[in-house]
């Protein structure tokens, strides 16, 4: 678990170390089905940012919704406009396929 600044704990949803047992990745997955489906910058995730900054390593977010891809074949759900997205990497989950389709990049959705 990592310190959040309120007092309490995080625990992420994963945690990947290289060989000499350093933190490479910290990961968490939202799932959000709300309208709109969107994820927020909580003090959770600030937290996760900056243990795996304080490691070295990256924070990942994925992101997945029972509300799949709008018309325009990008997921509907998405981070918020204030997310802070330098300080994660940002995926799009297909609960469909098992795989990232998408990366968040410059406000949007980018198919990988």
């Amino acid at each position: 678990t990592f310190p959040t600044q309120n007092g309490g704990a995080t625990r992420p949803d994963s945690i990947a170390t290289n060989a000499n047992g350093r933190i490479t990745h910290i990961h968490e997955h939202k799932n959000v089905n709300g309208n709109p489906p969107v994820v927020y910058e909580t003090e959770q995730i600030r937290a996760q940012q900056r243990a795996a900054e304080s490691h070295g390593g990256k924070h990942v977010l994925t992101i997945s919704s029972d509300r799949g891809l709008g018309p325009d074949n990008k997921p509907i759900a998405r981070p918020s406009s204030s997310f802070n997205t330098s300080n994660s990497d940002i995926y799009y989950f297909d609960q469909n396929t098992g795989i990232n389709t998408h990366q968040w990049r410059n406000g949007q959705w980018e198919q990988i």
